[in-house]
């Protein structure tokens, strides 16, 4: 595998990514009101049948994030695009944000987002962040 900054010519590459997932269960919050406390719990509930998910992001923002030249960076093996990792900068906190960390469905549970943050997070202390957020 290769990881390396985004060209222009991978960004619709990293838009034809299958960037969904399927689960078969969902988090269910129920919350109980008193008077001065209010309760939450959280259960994990199985559905009757594996469910697809859309990607919840838009992918819209990937040019616009790539011509701010911070740390956008793809992983290829060979000519296959395995996923990408978009990170903005936010100077004034010197803080970045994983707007995007998409591995293509075909690719997971291979490390491929485990090496995109490792050479992520390279880049934000030589960057001199202090933080990273998802």
């Amino acid at each position: 595998m290769h990881i390396h900054p985004a060209t222009i010519t991978d960004l619709d590459r990293c838009m034809q990514l299958d960037a969904g997932s399927r689960t078969d269960s969902v988090w269910q919050i129920d919350q109980a009101n008193g008077v001065d406390r209010i309760a939450l719990e959280v259960r994990r509930l199985h559905l009757p049948r594996t469910m697809d998910l859309a990607y919840p992001r838009s992918m819209g923002d990937l040019r616009e994030d790539w011509d701010r030249k911070e740390c956008f960076l793809v992983a290829n093996e060979f000519t296959a695009m395995l996923g990408f990792i978009d990170l903005t900068v936010t100077r004034w906190q010197w803080s970045g944000n994983i707007e995007h960390l998409v591995v293509d469905r075909g690719h997971r549970r291979q490390g491929v987002a485990t090496s995109l943050l490792e050479v992520a997070e390279t880049w934000a202390l030589g960057s001199g962040l202090r933080r990273i957020t998802v």
